[in-house]
């Protein structure tokens, strides 16, 4: 199961103490410590685009994690923050992103 993180004060530990990984569409932000499940923020500023654009995006990323998550089989606290060239993506393209960096970090914590 994931959950979604809310609270400031979450996101503030994780911004504080983290690991980065860059890709395509999104920044991924792993927390250091481990958790007890998958707990998943998901960021994107004005920046990206109107309000429309930027809740399709979080609908998206919530789906792929739903979608995937047996595959997805660490326990940690990450913040996934929308790049602009989010907003022009398709769904197979961030599908595909988000594989590729979601592998990076299971070789990163293995």
């Amino acid at each position: 199961m994931i959950r979604i993180l809310k609270k400031n004060s979450e996101f503030k530990a994780i911004y504080s103490d983290n690991y980065r990984i860059v890709g395509k569409y999104f920044v991924f932000l792993i927390h250091n410590q481990e958790s007890d499940i998958l707990r998943a923020g998901i960021v994107c500023s004005k920046k990206v685009g109107i309000a429309v654009i930027r809740n399709k995006i979080r609908r998206r990323v919530k789906a792929f994690f739903r979608e995937n998550y047996k595959e997805i089989n660490f326990s940690r606290d990450i913040i996934l923050i929308a790049r602009k060239d989010c907003a022009s993506a398709s769904w197979q393209q961030i599908v595909q992103d988000l594989s590729i960096n979601i592998n990076k970090i299971k070789q990163y914590l293995a």
